[in-house]
Formats: structure tokens, C-alpha cells, sequence
């Protein structure tokens, strides 16, 4: 059972969004570490190791806003959420861990009802990671686009 699942069945909601948000900070704090680390890689100290500190400190960097931005999902900030999946491109080591991040942004703006910029982000998506345009009819996050022409031409 989910920790939204065992929440609801106790009717306490509120108790659930604490909870994502404490472990949300709790993230922010390690993003702004790894942050740290990848600018301390510069120095000549680090010469020798400086390609493969900088990937694995991207790499948890990509882990950490991605957790963050599903976590902004599941108390309903889609905003927030946009702006961290936002970051998490910025450190995806190709396109298609790029894609995984566009397809979230579609969802999220799927369900702010910005059908727009949710098109153009599933349309990012599919075009860095092809195999996620299956996923897009059994999506519910895109069920208000569901009725749009162009989603069955992604699909």
C-alpha cells in the first residue's frame, strides 16, 4: 500500500503532504550539496578524476530533482514540479533521460490544463525517447487531451 493509500485510508491528507514535503527539503538540501561538489571539481586537485566526478554528481543530481519533481506531483504543485523537472534536463546524461523529464512536464501541464505546452513537451519527449509514445494512450495524466487530434498522431 502507498503512503498516499495508508493516509487516505486514515483520512489524513494533510498528514501526506507533510510528509512529501519534509522529505522534498530534505532533497533540496542534498541537491544544493552535489551542487556544491560539482563546483568544487574545478579546482586542479581534481584534475585526474574531474570526467567521471562530474558525471556521477550529474547523474545524482538527475536522480534528486527527478525524485523531487514526482514528489511535487503527488501533492498536486504541478508548478513547482515543472520548474524541477526544468533542472533535471539540464542534468540528464542523454536525450532519452531528457525524455523521461519532458514526459512528466507533458503530465503536469496536462493537468494544469495547459494543453499547449503539454503537446509541445510530449512531443519533446517522444522525439528523445521514442518508446515512451505507448505509454501515452493508457496515461491518465492526459486525459483532457485525450479528445485532442493531435495526441492519437503521438500515440
Amino acid at each position: 500500500m502507498s503512503l498516499r493509500a495508508d493516509h487516505e485510508k486514515d483520512g489524513n491528507e494533510e498528514a501526506f503532504k507533510n510528509e512529501i514535503s519534509a522529505s522534498i527539503d530534505s532533497l533540496k538540501a542534498q541537491e544544493m550539496k552535489l551542487k556544491t561538489h560539482l563546483e568544487h571539481i574545478s579546482r586542479p586537485e581534481y584534475t585526474d578524476l574531474r570526467n567521471e566526478l562530474k558525471q556521477t554528481l550529474k547523474e545524482q543530481l538527475y536522480r534528486n530533482t527527478y525524485i523531487q519533481g514526482l514528489g511535487l506531483k503527488s501533492i498536486e504543485q504541478y508548478e513547482d514540479a515543472i520548474i524541477m523537472l526544468n533542472k533535471t534536463v539540464d542534468y540528464a546524461a542523454d536525450k532519452r533521460s531528457q525524455g523521461y523529464a519532458y514526459y512528466n512536464m507533458a503530465c503536469y501541464y496536462s493537468l494544469l490544463n495547459q494543453t499547449g505546452s503539454a503537446m509541445r513537451f510530449l512531443d519533446k519527449a517522444i522525439e528523445a525517447a521514442p518508446d515512451l509514445a505507448k505509454d501515452v494512450v493508457s496515461e491518465s495524466d492526459f486525459n483532457n487531451l485525450k479528445q485532442d487530434d493531435n495526441l492519437s498522431n503521438n500515440a
